[in-house]
């Protein structure tokens, strides 16, 4: 025979206690038998943990909060001591890795949270030398005070995600002609903690317009205004190009007018300029050459 005791709070299991069971065989012909057992029920906090693990990417030196909530199943009031430590796969960082609840006291039956706050490292790269992704592993260890056999443990798994940082060089000043095609070179650089794609943007304030942004980096390609540049550079990889930005200067702009022209990388998706990565250009038109602008002059009439 088996006996499963009930769970947390049952008056059943309350210590000290001692459960009575009886047990009674019959057969034709035979007397009944009857065997009487008793169960001394004994103190054990007994805990479990929801969410048994949890997951989140942070970004370089941020930080997050894990929370949990822990579940005393047992039978006695019990403190219990919270514990943590964080280390990512490749050894290289260190994660400040702090306990927000360093002990809470369970009565049977009843839950409190815990919270386990980490702060990745500001230099943390997104992936390994062999390009594997970064992730630390926290694990939380919840002990029972005086039932050191019953603490329980929970794991949590942090990914270093992507922050996106870039550099953009340089701006400067070129003569143009209204209605022609001229090209402006410029350096973008990737700066951010790993391999990223960028967003290339444009923007005139007289009227030109974007012809095409090109590479002119050797396995460097842009797509849909679109560059992803490594981090890091040799063995194949390429953290900066040559952006050939080609603009066709607008027809209607008059001699002598000076045109500011934006050039900027963003996260794919927004517009937002990352800091560090926006030029400024300025076309200075010199003639028109040929192109006849129209034009209507109104006569001043005075009475």
């Amino acid at each position: 025979m088996t006996l499963t005791l009930p769970t947390g709070s049952h008056p059943s299991i309350q210590v000290p206690i001692t459960d009575t069971t009886t047990l009674s065989l019959t057969a034709p012909g035979l007397n009944p038998i009857t065997q009487t057992l008793r169960t001394a029920v004994q103190a054990l906090p007994v805990l479990t943990a929801s969410p048994a693990n949890s997951s989140a990417t942070v970004l370089p030196a941020d930080t997050y909060i894990y929370r949990h909530q822990i579940t005393n199943n047992g039978n006695v009031t019990v403190p219990i001591d919270v514990s943590a430590t964080t280390a990512d796969l490749i050894g290289l960082d260190t994660y400040n890795t702090t306990v927000l609840t360093p002990t809470v006291t369970l009565a049977p039956g009843a839950s409190a949270e815990i919270a386990v706050r980490i702060t990745v490292p500001t230099g943390a790269q997104t992936t390994t030398p062999d390009g594997n992704p970064v992730r630390a592993t926290t694990i939380i260890t919840a002990t029972p005070r005086g039932f050191g056999a019953q603490a329980i443990t929970i794991t949590d798994t942090t990914t270093v995600g992507l922050r996106y940082s870039a550099e953009l060089r340089s701006s400067y000043e070129q003569d143009v002609q209204a209605g022609r095609e001229v090209v402006f070179l410029h350096t973008l650089r990737n700066t951010s903690n790993g391999r990223a794609t960028f967003q290339l943007n444009f923007a005139a304030s007289r009227g030109s317009t974007l012809i095409a942004f090109e590479s002119a980096t050797a396995g460097v390609t842009i797509s849909d205004n679109r560059v992803t540049l490594d981090n890091v550079a040799g063995s194949g990889k390429v953290n900066q190009m040559v952006l050939r930005v080609r603009v066709r200067i607008s027809e209607l702009i008059l001699p002598g007018t000076r045109e500011t022209l934006r050039i900027w990388a963003s996260i794919p998706g927004t517009t937002e300029p990352l800091s560090g990565a926006e030029v400024q250009d300025i076309a200075v038109v010199r003639d028109s050459s040929g192109i006849l602008v129209p034009a209507v002059w109104i006569p001043l009439v005075v009475n």
